[in-house]
């Protein structure tokens, strides 16, 4: 319990040195308020317990429980506090009249110390929302959703949400459906289940969610109300943070077939055209050669943590996406004319640097109904992102939040041999799905020669996941997440 004491205490020294730091003005204020916001939260915290143990009776199994679920999740994070602390007081020895006359020289020092406090910053706040209910509200009780770190004001904006009433939760999500005819829909493709579009004027993707033929009224209601509250939720989400676009509304439409329409803004600042990261994989060059990778290592490990962010906060709302797959990871915006880049690696259209996850067309709340029909053979480009469990035909097992970890642990492969897995020579379509996944953990190791051991161990890691009846695997996905952030960063 001390450790997070001295968190506490560490977090008040980066913030007091951040602020004293002359001429860094607009710059620093942002971050000032979240270490200070940090130091808060963390003091809190090593209060509640002190006075807990104050009491003579110690701490109650429940209360022993959060301490050890905390420290697990914020353990790594209180050591990073006390290296920014030592050196922030290494750089700031100088007086602080002296430093107004150094900051010319001092400014890209300090600037890149920014960068690295803030991404610490973030990353608590991640660790934040992973934690148990009970452990954040130890942490956060007496705060005012005002004061709150973003990513956690979102999060207890949802379970506030949540928690209302059917009629409440309505009243939430009814504005936000639209009718058919006021979204314009351009370039949809027959095989393709997403389109740009224009909605008042602005534009959008558009993602199609297909429904039964001849739905009783009373489901087709039932689908609306369940579809409403995750778009509500999805609507509360800032998709620079959580690598899943800001749903702006959603509509159904019989014609020509009875389907939901899930409406996306796209960012400002990127192209409107788009593509998905599997086609990526699958590119070719002008004469039918598939296109070597010109990728930097730090460029896919950051891809590999924004897709690792976007499945936990799809799991920590609650939902599994049940078809994690890299067809359904867009990616957006592209990379300057070959005549803006300097790197010498040539064009390239698209950036890794925004994925987005989508494909929620068969997306469900973890404890929500299911299909328990019988599983039929999946072909190979589909099946191989799947756990074998789910494709027995014997038996029927409930899509849990592991399978979604399995299939993250898929596209991380790819990712770290570049390739599409249904076109490597160790795989073919006769193989049944526990041979595939057999033959992907051999594949996993070759990761190990572009991207490194601790990524193959991760990546080895997300496919030795077992089925689970726990749905509360929100803490499995911030470990993969914590792995991907540590790599991303020592590059």
């Amino acid at each position: 319990m001390d450790a997070f004491n001295t968190a506490a205490l560490c977090c008040e020294v980066i913030w007091k040195t951040v602020e004293a730091a002359a001429a860094f003005g607009r710059e620093s204020q942002s971050l000032v308020a979240r270490f200070k916001y940090d130091a808060r939260i963390l003091q809190h915290f090593h209060d509640y317990f002190a006075q807990q143990r104050a009491t003579g009776l110690g701490l109650s199994p429940e209360d022993e429980q959060i301490l050890e679920d905390s420290i697990s999740y914020l353990g790594p994070l209180l050591k990073s506090a006390e290296l920014c602390k030592t050196k922030l007081e290494a750089q700031s020895r100088w007086s602080r009249e002296f430093n107004r006359l150094t900051w010319s020289l001092r400014r890209n020092e300090v600037q890149e110390l920014e960068k690295e406090l803030y991404e610490w910053a973030r990353r608590l706040d991640l660790r934040l929302i992973a934690l148990p209910e009970r452990a954040r509200a130890v942490m956060l009780v007496g705060e005012s959703q005002e004061t709150m770190t973003p990513n956690v004001a979102t999060r207890t904006r949802i379970e506030r949400f949540a928690a209302k009433a059917a009629s409440a939760k309505k009243a939430v999500w009814g504005p936000l459906l639209v009718t058919p005819d006021h979204v314009q829909t351009m370039s949809r493709r027959q095989e393709s289940r997403f389109s740009l579009g224009v909605l008042h004027g602005r534009n959008i993707l558009l993602e199609f969610r297909s429904q039964m033929e001849h739905l009783e009224a009373i489901s087709l209601e039932h689908q609306k109300a369940e579809l409403g509250e995750f778009v509500a939720a999805l609507n509360y989400l800032d998709s620079t943070t959580t690598g899943l676009l800001r749903c702006l509304g959603f509509y159904y439409n019989s014609i020509p077939s009875p389907h939901f329409g899930l409406i996306y803004q796209l960012p400002i600042d990127r192209d409107e055209n788009f593509i998905s990261f599997k086609a990526l994989l699958d590119l070719r060059d002008p004469h039918g050669r598939r296109m070597k990778l010109k990728y930097s290592l730090n460029e896919r490990l950051e891809f590999a943590r924004k897709l690792a962010t976007a499945i936990f906060f799809v799991h920590t709302l609650g939902w599994v996406h049940k078809a994690i797959r890299s067809q359904n990871i867009v990616l957006l915006g592209k990379y300057p004319p070959r005549e803006q880049q300097d790197d010498g690696r040539g064009p390239m259209k698209y950036t890794l640097g925004s994925p987005a996850l989508v494909g929620f067309e068969i997306a469900r709340t973890s404890e929500g109904d299911t299909d328990p029909g019988r599983r039929r053979r999946m072909p190979l480009e589909i099946g191989v992102y799947v756990h074998p469990d789910l494709q027995q035909p014997s038996a029927h097992v409930r899509h849990s939040m592991c399978h979604d970890i399995y299939s993250l642990g898929v596209i991380l492969l790819e990712v770290g041999i570049w390739s599409s897995l249904e076109k490597l020579p160790q795989l073919h379509p006769d193989m049944n799905p526990t041979e595939i996944s057999q033959a992907l953990r051999k594949v996993a190791r070759e990761t190990e020669l572009m991207m490194g051991r601790r990524y193959r161990q991760t990546v080895e890691w997300c496919l030795n996941q077992e089925h689970v009846e726990d749905t509360g695997s929100v803490r499995l996905i911030s470990e993969v997440l914590e792995k991907l952030e540590d790599l991303a960063e020592s590059v």
